[in-house]
């Protein structure tokens, strides 16, 4: 009758060793999907923030970009950079331009609710002219600066958001020389209109 308890007994408790390692190991999985998740989400961001901060810089006005701003950036950034409302290229007319986002990210756990991350972003070669119609040109000595930032994520109700971007070193190529140069509109020359002289009439 012992010898029959011990060997239940025994039974039982491999049952729940058994139980044990696989809710261990379903832990395990669901704590590294979730991390992989939040990391992954962190990256898409990053770039996603840089995408659209570039775009609504370079084209302020009519700009579909800029509704999407208040998903990706804290209200409290938006308003602090004035990101979503700036116009200083809106005398011009950016016809293609040349981007490069590299995410220097680490590993994001779950119960994180701060991250920073270190990113480099190149925006080149951009075609510009002078927007058509365009009465006064405000000038610009460069459309956008690129750097190495630093972004700074925090999660709001479960979603990361970009609290703060902060420009650790510029790295701007200068391309002055391509900018668009406004130029005045040709002023007519107006000739003082001299009356022909009649020729004097002869004596006789």
């Amino acid at each position: 009758m012992k010898k029959g308890n011990f060997r239940t007994d025994k039974f039982l408790l491999y049952i729940l060793g058994k139980l044990l390692a696989a809710g261990l190991a379903a832990l395990l999985i669901i704590f590294a999907f979730s991390t992989v998740m939040h990391t992954s989400n962190i990256y898409i961001l990053a770039k996603d923030a840089f995408a659209k901060r570039t775009s609504v810089i370079l084209v302020p006005l009519d700009n579909p970009d800029t509704d999407i701003l208040d998903s990706i950036y804290t209200k409290e950034y938006l308003q602090k950079s004035g990101l979503a409302t700036q116009t200083t290229n809106a005398s011009y007319k950016i016809k293609s331009y040349d981007e490069r986002t590299d995410v220097k990210l680490g590993i994001v756990f779950p119960w994180q609710k701060v991250a920073k991350v270190k990113v480099n972003n190149t925006v080149r070669d951009i075609s510009a002219e002078i927007a058509p119609g365009a009465i006064q040109v405000n000038e610009v000595d460069r459309f956008i600066e690129s750097g190495e930032y630093t972004l700074t994520f925090i999660k709001e109700n479960g979603n990361w958001r970009v609290a703060d971007l902060k420009l650790d070193e510029d790295t701007t190529i200068d391309q002055s020389e391509e900018y668009p140069i406004p130029t005045k509109a040709p002023e007519e020359d107006y000739e003082e209109q001299v009356p022909e002289s009649t020729p004097p009439e002869e004596s006789q």
